[in-house]
Formats: structure tokens, C-alpha cells, sequence
């Protein structure tokens, strides 16, 4: 669910790339969660997975359907081989299966932010507007701009008008209530730790006494970072309502407790 009224960038969701979105879609539900269509079901590219509060999760298939398709293919390889930020991140999307991305999200519009994000030397693409409409409401509207370092998630500003969320779509049978944490592993934890402090503009950092681990707390929000030969997202952390979940779900490990 976005979150509203804060004044500085906070996690807003977590994308989980699939093959086949239909099947996604019936798999998750099949797991207890209450799945919404992003769009009509026969032209989705994209589901939502709400919670009361807190980041929301997002299945997504990134290729346009038909003949579009093999051309955005080509569009996002040649934007890759430029160094374009935001086709360089769709050419990994294109190429991905499972959790692969996240996203922040701030209360103000994003014109207004990055510049506070570009003046600590993190160098940004330009702002693209995006519109969407829902199986049901008006279309909504928003910006994102995407960082040319591939392992910062890319920023949004809020949806125009905000989304209204009914209470039982974020009500799961599996009893997943909200999300808590997001693993992520490094080749250099405490390095990487700092640079997500500075994009995000706050946040508490702490390691482990060994200095190879890292953390960071961003609000209720914990992101732990392991060392690991290459950069990947690892998995996510919930909580449930009395009892225990574990799920390993098209490239999306996550545990609740």
C-alpha cells in the first residue's frame, strides 16, 4: 500500500519478475494471498499484492504484449549498451526471473527530490511520467527516475490521485500482515549499507562486529545486507499473524513469522 505523509523516501514496494503473470497470479492466490490486477486481467502487465501498511509487493511481466515486444527487447539492449539508466534497469527486468527489484517512494514530487539525491553524487535519469488504469477507478499517474547504479533501487513520487485500497484486499488467508525486512547480499556490505543511507537521505546503519555483515533500519523497516560474490535481493521478511509462513514462489523467497 503507498505509503503517504512522510516526509522523507521510505521503501514503497518490491517487484517479483514471472514468465507467465496469469499463472503467477493463481499461484499466489493458491499460497493465501489476495491478488488485485494492476489493469484488465487480458491486458495486465503487472499484479499488487496490498498490506495494511507498509511496501506492497508487485508481479510483473516488463515486455509489451504482440510485436512490441522483440522491439522493446532491442530498445532496452542498445539503452543498456549506452549506459541509459532507465533502459539499462529494463534490460536486467527483461532478463530476470523472480524477486529482482525495489523501489522507494517520496511524498513530494520527484523534481523536487533529485536534487537533494544528486547534490551526494548519485547520478540519476531524467524523471518519466507513468499512467496506469486499474481493472476498476480513475487512471492514475506518477513519476519515477532511476539511478544508473543497478544495485539503488529506482524513486517514485506518489500516485495522482491516490489509490483507494479496500480494507479486504490487504487481508490475506495466509495471515502475512505486512512486510518487515528485505535481505539483500554485497561484496561489500557496510560499503553498500552506506550508499543506500545517502540515497535514501536517512536511516540508522549498525554491522555485525566482524565488520562483514551490514544493516540498515529505515523506520519500521529493516534491510540486511550479507557478503556475497555479486549484488542480488535475496528474499523478503514478514510478519504474520500468529503463526509461521515460508514460501519459495516464482524467485521470491519469504518467510514470516
Amino acid at each position: 500500500m503507498a505509503n503517504t505523509g512522510v516526509s522523507d523516501r521510505i521503501p514503497s514496494h518490491f517487484l517479483v519478475r514471472v514468465e507467465s503473470l496469469h499463472d503467477a497470479v493463481a499461484d499466489f492466490e493458491a499460497a493465501g494471498f489476495n491478488v488485485v490486477w494492476g489493469q484488465r486481467p487480458e491486458d495486465a502487465h503487472n499484479a499488487l499484492i496490498h498490506f495494511h501498511e507498509g511496501p506492497f509487493l508487485e508481479l510483473f511481466e516488463p515486455l509489451p504484449h504482440g510485436w512490441q515486444g522483440p522491439v522493446f527487447k532491442v530498445l532496452a539492449k542498445v539503452g543498456s549498451a549506452t549506459r541509459h539508466p532507465m533502459l539499462s534497469r529494463i534490460e536486467r527486468w527483461i532478463g530476470a526471473r523472480g524477486l529482482c527489484e525495489w523501489a522507494i517512494e517520496t511524498n513530494l514530487p520527484i523534481e523536487e527530490v533529485l536534487p537533494a539525491i544528486e547534490a551526494t553524487g548519485t547520478e540519476m535519469g531524467k524523471p518519466r511520467p507513468i499512467k496506469r488504469r486499474p481493472p476498476e477507478g480513475p487512471v492514475l499517474e506518477w513519476s519515477i527516475a532511476t539511478p544508473a547504479d543497478l544495485e539503488l533501487p529506482f524513486i517514485m513520487d506518489p500516485y495522482r490521485p491516490a489509490p483507494q485500497i479496500p480494507e479486504e484486499a490487504a487481508e490475506h488467508e495466509n495471515r502475512i500482515a505486512r512486510l518487515v525486512g528485505l535481505d539483500l547480499v554485497h561484496p561489500d556490505p557496510p560499503h553498500h549499507a552506506g550508499d543506500l543511507q545517502r540515497y535514501l537521505g536517512h536511516g540508522e546503519l549498525s554491522s555485525d562486529p566482524d565488520g562483514v555483515s551490514a544493516r540498515l533500519t529505515v523506520g519500521a523497516f529493516d534491510i540486511s545486507i550479507a557478503p556475497g560474490p555479486e549484488y542480488r535481493i535475496a528474499g523478503l521478511r514478514g510478519f504474520a499473524r500468529e503463526t509461521e509462513v515460508e514460501l519459495d514462489l516464482h524467485g521470491l523467497h519469504l518467510t514470516a513469522s
